[in-house]
């Protein structure tokens, strides 16, 4: 890597480190000395030293107060410390466990056309979709109940499905 003298201090720094201001080649430790001297000197000239100050003494104190600052930012008082706002759609629930107690969309679909087909309106169709649902439910419930096996219940609900398709 090629290195090169800063025109400031003359130290040897790596090319890609110099940075050009006002035509001279600058090492990082003479740009940022350059930018302060010249902020204080803007300041100075341009006279609001005691404005900046007004502003920076307030900053200071929001800063002090940062829950103040908090409730400003967010547009209302915060109640306690431990405050969490709600996030929609954020719901803890219980897992549901489903054996076979529904129709995949694909199923309904398909279902859906057969019977169409052979000549049922569209609310029939959707009322017996949804019949077929709870009832797969309510038997799927039952036989829970009296401790029947997974497999039974699921051999079960495919046979109340097959007779729907006859």
């Amino acid at each position: 890597m090629k290195e090169r003298e800063c025109d400031n201090c003359n130290n040897p720094t790596p090319k890609r480190f110099l940075g050009k201001i006002n035509g001279l080649y600058l090492c990082k430790k003479c740009r940022i000395e350059l930018r302060k001297n010249h902020r204080k000197q803007t300041i100075k000239e341009s006279g609001i030293k005691e404005e900046l100050q007004k502003l920076s003494s307030k900053i200071k104190k929001e800063r002090e107060y940062s829950r103040k600052s908090y409730e400003k930012r967010i547009g209302h008082k915060v109640i306690n410390k431990n405050y969490q706002p709600i996030i929609k759609g954020a719901k803890i629930g219980k897992p549901i466990h489903l054996y076979n107690l529904f129709l995949s969309f694909q199923e309904k679909k398909c279902l859906f056309r057969i019977l169409r087909q052979r000549g049922m309106s569209e609310r029939d169709v959707k009322e017996r979709i949804k019949d077929l649902i709870e009832e797969q439910q309510r038997l799927g419930k039952i036989m829970k109940k009296e401790n029947k096996t997974k497999l039974q219940i699921k051999q079960k609900q495919q046979e109340l499905l097959e007779e729907l398709w006859k």
